[in-house]
């Protein structure tokens, strides 16, 4: 499926696709931990997308070491026992980070020192590793949302709309708190900003462009 760019009220583009992933391992991806989604086929697509937790949760996924560890803490996790799905009832269904997609390559001995990647076994003899970086969790999971198997799928506007403004409001706050802090906003945020505003965006984008200029609009 090819990516799509949705474009938000006065022409911003928003993230409009996703990959769907089954609990806990969607979990540990929107943490920022897990740097790898394992496939059986080669994903082609690269960019940004939506992450989305299935409606069931992986049982086998709860019991791995991976897993226990990063939640329970490298000290303490072989004293606890598996996750259980039935902790995490308002998680099922809903985007909750967004990531990038930076590579595939297929998994042999290795082929990355990532502790996610899987290698393939008599159950799923070929295995690709998905690259993933650059992830942030969503403060607010956005949905009920329908998944799909497809990677990428294409998210609905309204919903692609709502996960975009998360990150946009994320980012303002980055820029006010710099501004708090009496220092200079940090060049890639600028950047962004910037690129947004030239896009047509929001009247709050093109008020951060005002304070990036000297504050009052005047450059």
């Amino acid at each position: 499926m090819a990516a799509v760019a949705f474009l938000a009220e006065g022409g911003t583009p928003v993230i409009a696709n996703a990959i769907t992933v089954r609990a806990p391992w969607a979990l540990a991806i929107a943490s920022g931990f897990k740097d790898v989604e394992n496939r059986t086929r080669q994903v082609h697509y690269r960019g940004q997308l939506a992450v989305h937790t299935a409606a069931t949760w992986c049982r086998l996924g709860g019991q791995d070491p991976r897993i226990r560890s990063w939640w329970w803490g490298e000290q303490n996790w072989q004293n606890q026992g598996p996750l259980d799905g039935t902790e995490f009832p308002n998680l099922m269904r809903r985007i909750v980070a967004v990531t990038t997609v930076a590579g595939c390559h297929r998994a042999e001995p290795g082929c990355c020192e990532s502790r996610w990647g899987d290698q393939p076994n008599t159950i799923n003899p070929v295995v690709w590793h998905v690259e993933l970086a650059d992830t942030e969790a969503l403060l607010e999971p956005v949905g009920p949302v329908r998944g799909s198997l497809s990677l990428p799928w294409q998210l609905p506007p309204d919903v692609a709309e709502k996960v975009q403004h998360q990150l946009d409001d994320r980012l303002m706050d980055a820029l006010a708190a710099a501004a708090v802090l009496g220092d200079s906003a940090p060049a890639d945020l600028a950047d962004q900003v910037l690129a947004r505003v030239q896009d047509g965006g929001s009247a709050a984008w093109k008020a951060s462009q005002a304070q990036l200029d000297g504050g009052d609009g005047r450059g």
